[in-house]
């Protein structure tokens, strides 16, 4: 078929198919890919979404939700209900621009699913937003974090244990 053509990736060594001049395999995805440190099942629901945002921005938004859900749950939170899950974070000491973060993808997410003031199918773009910030909650509550945790472990007992007295004696 003269309007068929494949080719090999000299990147990753797979197979593309093109018909008519356009890719059609494998599927272009216009939004991010999901942070290295995005924990499951989080990272599967990531997928899932930017899998489909490009043709539903409506279910790539409340996969994104979904996502966001799953992910406190690994942060810690307890309750079930993502609003209330996002305010014990808050509680915990989460930085106001998480919250806000969180906070978007949730309604945005929830505006998707329920008919409301926000159409992320007039503006996919939005929803293209909503998977960098699921990848900035991940940066700023996982992998920071971890990066302190591994680089402070390799001081010398003798400096921790000297930071530690600092820290357990009363103001003067």
């Amino acid at each position: 078929e003269p309007n068929v053509l494949f080719s090999t990736c000299f990147h990753c060594g797979k197979r593309a198919v093109w018909v008519v001049g356009s890719l059609t395999h494998p599927p272009i995805h216009t939004a991010p890919p999901p942070h290295d440190d995005l924990p499951e099942p989080a990272l599967d629901t990531f997928r899932e979404a930017r899998a489909i945002a490009d043709e539903s921005p409506r279910a790539g938004a409340a996969l994104l939700r979904l996502c966001l859900q799953q992910l406190v749950e690994t942060l810690g939170a307890n309750a079930t209900n993502l609003n209330a899950a996002v305010g014990e974070l808050v509680l915990l000491g989460m930085p106001v621009q998480i919250q806000q973060a969180m906070d978007t993808v949730r309604l945005i997410g929830n505006e998707a699913v329920h008919p409301g003031t926000i159409d992320v199918n007039d503006d996919p773009e939005i929803v293209r937003s909503l998977f960098d910030l699921v990848n900035v909650v991940v940066e700023s509550m996982i992998t920071q974090p971890r990066k302190v945790s591994e680089l402070y472990s390799r001081l010398p007992q003798s400096k921790l244990s000297a930071i530690e007295r600092r820290d357990q004696a009363p103001n003067s």
